[in-house]
């Protein structure tokens, strides 16, 4: 990404920018960054002239009101994954979720976890604009927060942020006349695409985490013996459809299944059986997890089976031997977007 010293990479329109200085709350948003936020310019931008300064501010407080939603959103969905799980672990935190929710949130989580600072709008105003055009994950989530902005815009414009659908036009501009990607032709729409994708994820998150809220409000209070067996029912019932077929975890002498010739296709059937008994045992991992949260299995124990059966087989077989904890699979390493 390249472009010009001391000028902004985006180009907004007067009748734009009357729009936003006419709205109360981005005004209230810029009086608050005026004074909590980094508004010195480093050493390279510092030789600008006071209109230019103006200017990477303001396209600074923009990016701010796109993008701080997402990251609130974000650490939302990270307290309530931790409060399903009982679990602060990161690399835990994305079991909460299924499906698009998940992957919205491992994306987020990788992102928020490598662009900190930017996401934050911290540091110098014009490096943290410059930077949105740096790589393809940056424009991605600017143009998913644009989506999002766009979507839920409330009919009181006094109480909300204006939705700034101009910028996604200014985003384009400097994304076709930007001399990096200027060399990719359809870049833009590449973008915009890859940014609709990761807006569904989020929604699928949005609604997932509503679910979760709802379970963690519901069982969060301390309930009374009646309310205790009550929820222990509902529990059960909800258990039920994922119960193992009689023998199906047990092996050896004592397993149900059909004796085989040891063959290739032999070989391929245990490795199949194997798989399937992990799965189904994360599975149930889950519906502990959900009783633990009701309070319906109290006790430092019995917490520590559910966190066990969660971390994999190898952690349930330590606490079932009388171990207490076991090491989790594989070494600990740090998520990013390139290696998940």
């Amino acid at each position: 990404m390249s472009t010009t010293d001391h000028q902004s990479p985006f180009s907004i329109r007067p009748e734009d920018l009357h729009r936003l200085e006419s709205s109360k709350p981005f005004q209230v948003l810029r009086n608050y960054l005026a004074v909590n936020a980094t508004n010195e310019l480093c050493h390279e931008h510092a030789c600008c002239s006071p209109e230019v300064q103006a200017t990477w501010l303001l396209h600074r407080d923009i990016l701010h009101a796109l993008i701080m939603p997402v990251v609130q959103l974000f650490r939302r969905a990270s307290g309530l994954a931790e409060a399903a799980l009982c679990s602060c672990k990161p690399e835990d935190l994305e079991m909460a979720f299924t499906r698009d929710a998940r992957s919205g949130f491992l994306w987020l989580q990788c992102f928020l976890a490598d662009e900190e600072e930017w996401c934050q709008t911290i540091g110098c105003p014009a490096c943290v604009v410059s930077s949105t055009l740096s790589t393809e994950q940056h424009l991605r989530i600017t143009f998913t927060a644009l989506n999002l902005a766009t979507e839920s815009e409330s009919r009181d414009s006094d109480q909300s942020l204006p939705s700034l659908p101009f910028f996604a036009e200014a985003l384009r501009a400097a994304i076709d006349s930007d001399p990096f990607w200027e060399s990719y032709p359809g870049a833009s729409t590449t973008f915009e695409n890859s940014a609709h994708k990761l807006t569904q994820h989020i929604h699928a998150l949005i609604d997932q985490c509503g679910e979760i809220e709802a379970l963690v409000a519901d069982y969060d209070a301390t309930p009374t013996d009646s309310q205790t067996s009550t929820q222990l029912v509902r529990f059960q019932q909800r258990a039920q459809p994922v119960r193992a077929p009689a023998g199906f975890l047990r092996f050896g002498a004592e397993s149900k299944c059909p004796a085989v010739k040891p063959s290739r296709l032999a070989r391929r059937q245990q490795r199949m059986r194997q798989e399937e008994q992990v799965l189904l045992q994360k599975l149930v991992a889950q519906c502990w997890g959900q009783v633990a949260l009701a309070g319906a299995v109290p006790g430092a124990r019995d917490r520590a089976h559910v966190k066990a059966l969660m971390r994999g087989p190898a952690n349930a077989n330590g606490f079932f031997l009388g171990n207490g904890s076991a090491t989790s699979f594989g070494e600990k390493r740090r998520r990013s977007l390139t290696c998940p």
